[in-house]
């Protein structure tokens, strides 16, 4: 089916929106046969989780929104995610519909992302506006889902600097319609509360919303969890919070973040992550260098260490510079790695020869085994296989690949 009239994309639509409103314009039959006429057939009969193939709707569009670049940089929610490290599946340059694979189990193809998911980072309890629905009814007679207002921590508007509002559609059809913010059975509530700190907590949560817009349209720019903690880490540093272990100073921490977000104990989203129990896996999460559970909780040190999303980039180029060849994969032949410093530097030739040694060892190990994983290679052979994880781990890994499950839609953006 062709679709002859194609709405203009308004500045921060969000996909999904975008398709909403070529459904109402075209007045066609039900929404699966629009989201079918620019997606491609699919069996799939639920809205939410319609696979999105990028190629098939420049196709069917005739290129009038851009190139699939563009749209995924664009109209979803996957630059904001990519940015933070908190993107489980990135969007392949192969085809144009696929977020990229991890190696599947039961060699089972990836599923391409849903709708909803890759639209606004999430599937239910979507945000709009009030002030911004009233001037786009008046200006074009339909609103639609801005990409800002959905992202974590964002409770209010960053332009008008209202508390944006939740839109509850009815459980039986949540999944199975497209909506819009001016849907009449659509159920609508506060995501915040003003309390007694109101002018303070305004101000907290429009900067929180103001951060995530910046990440959101920043350039293209993609980075690593560890890379992000190791920033942050660094952060911390430089204002004493950590010890000469590497661990953080736990009282200290916590009285520094609950002096910044005190305001916000008594919003809903914030209230669980300034708790006791949340606030004791973050700091055991910085300690030890682990990935931190939710976007919020990033862009919540960002802004209390580093103030802007341009200095906290440029903090972490800073120190990824004064990294590069000299620690790291990229390291010259002999140079110590991460956690070895102060080990003597080896004459090149013998790094050189040892090295080619150990892999020896190892490509010897995997022929003779066709399953080999990096466990069974650590117990027969323990000297090549320490050896290599702390002078060669860029070639042992691409030798035992990592095996990551297939994420659900749900866990697209690592959101726990």
């Amino acid at each position: 089916m062709k679709l002859p009239n194609l709405p203009l994309r308004h500045p921060d639509e969000t996909l999904y929106s975008l398709v909403a409103r070529t459904r109402l314009m075209n007045g066609t039959q039900s929404d699966w046969e629009t989201c079918a006429a620019l997606f491609g057939p699919t069996p799939v009969r639920r809205i939410a989780d319609i696979p999105v193939n990028f190629t098939y709707f420049c196709e069917a569009t005739d290129g009038v929104y851009g190139s699939r670049a563009a749209l995924v940089r664009d109209a979803t929610a996957i630059p904001f995610f990519r940015s933070l490290g908190r993107l489980a599946r990135d969007d392949s340059p192969n085809g144009g519909q696929r977020c990229q694979p991890q190696p599947p189990r039961n060699k089972d193809v990836q599923k391409p992302c849903g709708l909803a998911i890759i639209s606004h980072g999430g599937i239910h309890n979507w945000r709009f506006c009030p002030a911004c629905r009233e001037e786009e009814i008046s200006a074009h007679g339909v609103p639609y889902w801005h990409r800002q207002h959905q992202l974590p921590a964002t409770l209010k508007c960053a332009k008008h600097g209202r508390n944006l509002v939740e839109g509850h559609p009815p459980k039986s059809t949540r999944d199975g319609r497209l909506w819009l913010p001016d849907a009449p059975t659509l159920v609508a509530q506060p995501v915040a509360v003003e309390n007694e700190k109101g002018l303070t907590q305004s101000t907290i949560l429009i900067r929180l919303a103001q951060l995530s817009g910046s990440v959101l349209v920043a350039p293209s720019w993609s980075s690593s969890a560890g890379r992000v903690i190791t920033t942050i880490r660094h952060a911390l540093g430089t204002r004493g919070l950590l010890t000469a272990a590497g661990r953080i100073r736990r009282d200290d921490f916590l009285l520094e973040v609950r002096r910044w977000f005190g305001p916000l104990a008594r919003v809903p989203p914030f209230a669980t992550l300034l708790g006791t129990t949340n606030l004791e896996q973050l700091v055991q999460a910085l300690s030890y260098t682990r990935p931190i559970r939710t976007c919020s909780e990033i862009l919540m040190l960002i802004d209390w260490l580093f103030g802007s999303w341009d200095t906290f980039l440029f903090h972490r180029d800073w120190q990824e510079v004064m990294e590069t060849g000299t620690i790291g994969a990229n390291a010259p032949a002999g140079c110590a790695t991460v956690g070895h410093r102060n080990r003597r530097r080896q004459p090149e030739q013998t790094f050189d020869a040892a090295r080619q040694a150990h892999r020896n060892t190892c490509v010897a190990f995997c022929r003779g085994q066709a399953d080999a994983s990096r466990t069974q290679f650590g117990r027969a052979h323990p000297k090549s296989y320490q050896w290599l994880r702390r002078n060669d781990a860029e070639w042992l890994n691409m030798q035992f690949p990592a095996r990551v499950p297939q994420p659900r839609q749900e866990q697209l953006f690592v959101e726990r």
